[in-house]
This record gives C-alpha cells, sequence and structure tokens, in this order.
C-alpha cells in the first residue's frame, strides 16, 4: 500500500510542475520543474527519501522495461538512421559523457546540501569525545 502512497506524491509533484509550466507560461517542461520541486521538498525535508523508496526502487529495477518502446521505433525507422549513424553515435558519446559528468558534480553538491548537518553533527561529537 505504501507504493501507491509513494505513487500518488510522485504523480502530485509531477502534476504541480506541469500545472506551473502550462498555465504561468514558465519556458520549463513540467516534469523539469516537478523534479525540481521535489529536490526542494526533500531539501527541506518535507519527504524524506524513505517516503519514496519503494517506488524508486521499483523504477530502478525496471529500468530497462521502459526502454523497450523506443527500441522498437528505432529499429522501424532505421533506414532512415542508417544514413546520419555516425553523427547520432558521435552525439549519443558526447551528451552520454557530459550527462554523466552534470550527474556526477549535481549528485556531489545535493549529497553536500543534504548531509552538511549530519557531517556538523559528527564532527561535534568526535570533537568532544577526544
Amino acid at each position: 500500500m505504501k507504493i501507491f502512497k509513494e505513487l500518488i506524491i510522485i504523480i502530485g509533484i509531477f502534476l504541480a510542475g506541469e500545472f506551473i509550466a502550462g498555465y504561468l507560461s514558465v519556458p520549463f517542461f513540467g516534469s523539469v520543474l516537478g523534479m525540481f520541486a521535489l529536490v526542494l521538498l526533500m531539501f527541506f525535508k518535507v519527504f524524506k527519501e524513505s517516503d519514496l523508496e519503494q517506488l524508486t526502487s521499483f523504477f530502478d529495477d525496471n529500468m530497462s522495461f521502459f526502454f523497450i518502446p523506443p527500441a522498437i521505433e528505432i529499429i522501424k525507422i532505421f533506414d532512415i538512421v542508417r544514413d546520419n549513424l555516425w553523427q547520432i553515435l558521435v552525439i549519443i558519446f558526447v551528451t552520454t559523457i557530459l550527462t554523466f559528468l552534470v550527474t556526477y558534480f549535481s549528485a556531489a553538491l545535493l549529497m553536500k546540501l543534504f548531509y552538511k548537518d549530519e557531517d556538523e553533527k559528527e564532527g561535534e561529537n568526535n570533537g568532544s569525545m577526544a
């Protein structure tokens, strides 16, 4: 039952992002705004990691399933893709590296922000034990 609660939270945040993007003419995709809102809600401790753990684990465990429809579409239009295959592969390679780097630095920054309080408390505890 917890997974349905988590799904409602995620869908609600997604719909809020879509609402903001659609009705306020914000030049971002609603899903991006929704994920930004989720990060802010987690930063301000409205939600904890454990509040969304089952659903995110489900999506993580079944991620390959979500790539099947795009792969089938690429196979359908392979005659068009074949003419530009090298350009597409270079774009895929470069954007994969860029995505990896941006994800790495974003995660490192968010971990510093989220766990800053815990590190400070741990440092205070270690200092008082000496």
